[in-house]
């Protein structure tokens, strides 16, 4: 299984601790974290849910829906993001 490779490979090389796991949408990655990586969160890669956002957007509202949501991915916490995603689903 990847995650249990994955861990004992970490092991091998003296990883005590991850902290965080940022991946793409991948169906199971989420449940599968916190059973190989019990101490670690877990959170939508910035890149990948941009992507994602993408593709749910008609294009010509594009530019305006990633401008807006450029806040949230750079808030400096979850407090902030959730601010700024208010701010900008009130639009």
């Amino acid at each position: 299984m990847l995650g249990k490779r994955y861990s004992q490979e970490t092991d091998e090389q003296g990883v005590e601790r991850i902290d965080t796991v940022a991946s793409d949408d991948l169906s199971g990655i989420e449940e599968a974290s916190p059973r190989t990586l019990p101490l670690s969160d877990h959170q939508l890669c910035v890149v990948h849910a941009t992507r994602n956002t993408r593709t749910k957007v008609r294009r010509a509202d594009l530019r305006e829906v990633l401008a807006g949501l450029k806040p949230v991915y750079q808030a400096e916490s979850q407090a902030d993001a959730q601010a700024c995603f208010s701010a900008f689903s009130e639009r």
